[in-house]
């Protein structure tokens, strides 16, 4: 204990004088008093019972999944007789994360964004302390999806009016990542891919995630192996298997992809197009040989250019000779001018070939 300056420090026959006195721990304290008047002295002594209150806690840090609720009790204990109403209060630090290196190999350490807070809230809020006696409130941390994973400092504070005693306590928040080699992809009808989705762990994160796929609209079908994975902090896998049936019709699809463990639940989203006839052949021409784009080019433009001219030239035959044969003449190898004929169109990998039917 502690004490100042007597004020006032003289007195001329009779008077009151004071003084202040604090302790830095509970207890009685005796205070001794001594007054002088010449070669007269007199002394007293006063006790002084100092009280308090203490705050306790969970010591060790608690691990709670993002979305999910955290719980604590905060106990309140009278000492040295104190008496009281005490009123709790908390305060949330942004978690430390690790920053760009500095010098020498070391991590800065950096604040995170405050994109979401844990939200901390005390039942009750306030607490009447007798004498010896002791007083605890739950204190419920509420961790929404957007709080980010990391390590939170939560200070509590106990509070009279006049003393103030506060603990500080750790909150681990974890959390996982889903994620997939791609976001879109485009397919043939009758063929099949496999993707890998990778699930990696934050701030420690474990636990068993189930997973699902479904096809908006249906058509393409998603198989998952496994749909179930244990992550741990080294993460985890599963391969995604894409089949497009041969009757798929062409389109866009959309895959969803969910994790859930628990309340917490991740979902990515996959676009499929599915394409089928003649472009299909050619991608899958294109696919096999990237350098064949000119040569699909011209095969797309003869197809059209042979179809008109057909069409053309048999409307021409038609018209001129209705209810006869027509028979076609074969050429000598050089012809002396060039006249229109059907023709039959054949299609390869990477080659168009017009033959003449005689």
């Amino acid at each position: 204990m502690s004490c100042g300056v007597i004020t006032p420090n003289r007195l001329t026959g009779s008077g009151t004088a004071t003084v202040s006195c604090s302790a830095t721990a509970a207890g009685t304290y005796t205070l001794t008093f001594r007054g002088t008047a010449g070669l007269l002295t007199h002394s007293a002594s006063s006790t002084i019972q100092a009280v308090d209150f203490s705050i306790t806690g969970i010591a060790s840090p608690q691990v709670s999944p993002v979305g999910t609720n955290a719980t604590s009790s905060i106990t309140l204990t009278s000492l040295n007789g104190y008496s009281g109403n005490v009123t709790l209060t908390a305060a949330v630090q942004p978690p430390l994360v690790g920053g760009a290196g500095g010098g020498g190999g070391r991590t800065r350490l950096t604040m995170a964004a405050p994109s979401g807070q844990p939200v901390p809230s005390f039942n009750p809020v306030s607490i009447f302390l007798s004498s010896g006696g002791t007083g605890q409130s739950n204190l419920t941390i509420i961790l929404s999806p957007s709080v980010p994973a990391g390590n939170y400092l939560i200070t509590v504070m106990a509070s009279d009016g006049t003393i103030v005693r506060y603990i500080q306590l750790t909150l681990a928040a974890t959390d996982f990542i889903l994620s997939s080699q791609t976001t879109s992809l485009t397919m043939n009808a009758g063929s099949n891919s496999t993707q890998t989705l990778n699930l990696q762990s934050l701030n420690g994160f474990q636990g068993n995630l189930a997973l699902s796929s479904s096809f908006s609209p249906t058509g393409p079908l998603a198989t998952l192996t496994p749909s179930t994975v244990y992550l741990t902090a080294s993460g985890n896998s599963s391969l995604l298997t894409i089949v497009v049936p041969s009757n798929t019709a062409p389109g866009t699809y959309t895959l969803t992809v969910q994790a859930i463990s628990g309340t917490l639940s991740h979902t990515i989203y996959i676009t499929v197009t599915v394409q089928s006839g003649l472009t299909a052949i050619l991608s899958r021409v294109l696919s096999s040989n990237p350098s064949a784009s000119i040569a699909a080019s011209a095969i797309l433009a003869l197809v059209s250019l042979f179809s008109i001219r057909s069409a053309q030239t048999i409307a021409k035959t038609k018209r001129r000779a209705p209810h006869s044969t027509t028979k076609l003449r074969r050429y000598s190898k050089k012809p002396r001018h060039a006249t229109w004929r059907p023709y039959s169109i054949t299609l390869g990998p990477l080659w168009t070939s017009a033959r003449d039917p005689d």
